[in-house]
């Protein structure tokens, strides 16, 4: 919410400091008269209610919301379940893909540590904003924060110091990209300056990263509801995702029933950005498809 910023204004009249005494109904003028006075204090004018309140309303226009997802990396998302990765290319935590040279992503207590490459994520729908200035911060293991500003482009904004860190625009998408070193958060936001950290709610973050990729592990039954040219297909329900996403499974085994011998394995692809869609050919009378460990990915590559 906005903050409504207000101008104080000096109390003007005469005879301000006229007091009405209620018992005698006599009037008088009175003024401050301390017997010591140890530490004058700070005088209560308009001058100084005006600067706070110039201040308050800078302060509420620095808080920018943070356009990467999955940025807490001390406490990050992490579906595909591993404690290190090291596929050029793949993503590692969710929405952090390997980039350049011999990568390397490992997750800790102390952060998420990079080595022999970077960890880039891309930022959709704000290519638009091209020419706007955006500010890229984080924050290392053991030092202090840092933040690096400029022009949104194909050009590269990138650090000038130890932080290896850059931001860019590279065909449909913006690219935020975080070099070596343990890294405990990184914020991107629009704006000249950095504003606070702040992570979002576990549930949000993970709600977020489920859009681009979703897990399910262990066995999702299904019935299968329509047949055509003698293969039945199933539709299970996933949250809706950024594009239909391509979908594997270890196992996609058809039934008779649940209790029954199973009729050969079939196959599952994404039905829709919302729907995975499981089929198996001439399955006669079957009326379930079985799908084992179905991993839903609708990452940017």
């Amino acid at each position: 919410m906005a903050y409504s910023k207000h101008t104080w204004l000096a109390r003007i009249g005469e005879n301000l400091n006229r007091f009405l005494n209620t018992t005698t109904g006599q009037y008088g003028i009175y003024q401050s008269a301390p017997t010591s006075i140890s530490q004058e204090g700070t005088p209560f004018n308009v001058t100084w209610m005006n600067e706070m309140e110039d201040g308050i309303a800078q302060g509420a226009d620095r808080i920018s919301p943070n356009l990467l997802i999955n940025t807490n990396f001390l406490s990050p998302i992490n579906q595909r379940g591993m404690t290190s990765y090291n596929t050029v290319n793949k993503y590692g935590i969710d929405r952090w893909r390997l980039y350049g040279g011999s990568p390397s992503l490992s997750v800790s207590a102390s952060g998420v540590t990079v080595s022999g490459g970077s960890i880039l994520q891309p930022v959709e729908n704000i290519n638009s904003l091209a020419g706007t200035t955006f500010t890229l911060s984080a924050k290392k293991s053991g030092v202090p924060s840092e933040s690096i500003t400029g022009v949104l482009s194909t050009n590269t904004v990138a650090s000038s110091t130890t932080y290896d860190m850059e931001f860019y625009i590279s065909g449909n998408y913006v690219n935020v990209r975080l070099g070596i070193g343990t890294w405990e958060w990184v914020k991107f936001e629009v704006g000249e300056y950095a504003s606070a950290y702040s992570p979002r709610p576990y549930a949000d973050e993970l709600a977020m990263c489920r859009r681009y990729y979703q897990t399910f592990p262990g066995k999702l039954d299904t019935p299968i509801i329509q047949y055509k040219g003698g293969t039945g297909y199933a539709y299970y329900p996933i949250e809706e995702m950024r594009v239909t996403p391509s979908v594997s499974c270890s196992t996609v085994i058809a039934y008779l029933s649940k209790d029954d011998s199973n009729l050969g394995e079939g196959n599952a692809v994404g039905g829709s950005p919302n729907t995975i869609a499981a089929s198996r050919g001439g399955v006669g009378a079957g009326a379930y498809i079985e799908m084992t460990d179905t991993v839903c990915d609708a990452e940017i590559y």
